[in-house]
Parts: structure tokens; C-alpha cells; sequence
């Protein structure tokens, strides 16, 4: 402690001229405070930081889970608490691995119907047609249940079932399709795309393999997508 002569006879003001040991932090009291982390590894393209304290810059590789905007900012004698925000865009790697069938089945031509009738009673049900319930792997079956009601809206534990069994010719396997390659193509880059916050594949290395009952196909993707992954911290109140 000094005192300070502030002109006034006879009164002394006493200030403390030793630097504070810990600074304060400032939070905003309207938004839990969070970070911006690497939702997978990556390569950093872009980084355009708009609230917070930027970790990381254009080619810096980034592991999963790394801080890369904080939500903690210096400002001298305190330290502001917010949420931080940004967009940071990255170029990532993707192996996938898709299986189709080799051939396809197709059900063949209708054959014939026929319908069944049961009633329900509370929890009974109470076949009135013979042989129902009869299905097998030609067989399509379509229900269709309709309750007894009252004027009013009130309906009993009473209800009418009828069961359609719609039959036909066997199954035929055919052979996979000349344009697989590409479907399986295709179909790997819009399974990619909707993985993405935002991104496109930019490049990819792909294998075809043809075996007996299966076609695999297996890929190396490199994509230009979004990274950042809001994370929310806990935050401890004082006594």
C-alpha cells in the first residue's frame, strides 16, 4: 500500500499498485460459452473466423477433435467468454467400401388372389375362412382391418379383418447390370455428399471387384468440406 496525496489536507487515499494475479474472466451471460473443433482429420484450406480466438491457419493439418477457434479471448486485464463462430473448410481423405448383389431378383407375373376373412373380438381373433394364414415366398399378403363404430365416433372391441394373398410365378435371378460401375460410382459420391455439413468429392481412386455372389467396390475419396464442430462448455458457478 502507497498514499497518495490527492490535495486535500489531512485525508490520504491508499491504493493497491500490485498487479492482479488472476485475471477475470468476462462471460456472456446470454450464450453458453463454446469452441469450434475438427470434426475429422484434415488438411486446412480456409478459415474465416467471425467470434472467438482463432487455433489454426490455411495448411495446417488438423487431427479429429482439435480446438481450432476458442471460445476465449485475451483482452488485456480480463478474458471474454463466448460462443465462438466460423467457417473452416479443409481437404479430407474417405475410404469406403460398398457391396452389391452380383444379380437381382425380380418377382415374376400374377398369378392369382385371393381373399380371407377373420374377426376380432377384444384380444380373439377368429378365423372364418379356411387355409388362412398359408404364405410362402411367392406370396404377397395385404391386410386390411376396418373396427366397428357407433354414431358419434365410439368404437367397439369389434373389428372385420380381411387378408389378400396375391400370388406369383417364381422369382428370376438376372444377371448385374453393364452400367454397375458406374451406378456404384455414382452412388458413392452422393452417400459422401450427404455425410457432409458442406463439400464436394474433388478426386477419388476406386477398385471394382467382381466375385461369385457380390460386387465390391472400394475407394479412396479426397473431398474440400466444412470441419468445425461446435463443442459447449460447462460452465462452473461460484459459490
Amino acid at each position: 500500500k502507497q498514499g497518495i496525496d490527492d490535495g486535500t489536507v489531512g485525508k490520504w487515499q491508499a491504493y493497491d499498485l500490485k498487479p492482479p494475479t488472476e485475471r477475470a474472466v468476462k462471460e456472456n451471460s446470454e450464450k453458453q460459452v463454446s469452441s469450434i473443433i475438427a470434426g475429422r482429420d484434415g488438411i486446412i484450406q480456409r478459415c474465416t473466423v467471425y467470434q472467438g480466438t482463432p487455433l489454426c491457419a490455411a495448411g495446417q493439418a488438423v487431427k479429429a477433435g482439435q480446438t481450432l477457434v476458442s471460445g476465449y479471448t485475451d483482452c488485456g486485464l480480463t478474458i471474454m467468454a463466448t460462443q465462438a463462430e466460423a467457417e473452416i473448410t479443409a481437404l479430407t481423405f474417405r475410404d469406403l467400401e460398398i457391396l452389391t448383389p452380383s444379380a437381382t431378383i425380380v418377382r415374376g407375373q400374377q398369378k392369382s388372389e385371393k381373399n380371407t376373412y377373420a374377426l376380432r373380438i377384444g384380444k380373439k381373433l377368429i378365423n372364418l375362412s379356411k387355409d388362412s394364414g398359408n404364405l410362402d415366398t411367392s406370396c404377397v399378403k395385404i391386410y386390411l382391418e376396418k373396427s366397428v363404430c357407433l354414431p358419434g365416433g365410439f368404437c367397439l372391441p369389434i373389428a372385420l379383418i380381411r387378408i389378400t394373398y396375391i400370388y406369383y410365378d417364381p422369382a428370376e435371378q438376372l444377371p448385374i447390370d453393364s452400367d454397375m460401375p458406374q451406378w456404384l460410382e455414382d452412388f458413392s459420391v452422393s452417400y459422401l455428399k450427404k455425410t457432409m455439413v458442406a463439400g464436394e468429392v474433388i478426386s477419388s481412386q476406386s477398385a471394382l471387384i467382381f466375385e461369385d455372389d457380390y460386387s465390391c467396390l472400394r475407394g479412396r475419396f479426397a473431398c474440400i468440406e466444412m470441419i468445425g464442430q461446435v463443442k459447449h462448455e460447462q460452465t462452473l458457478l461460484k459459490d
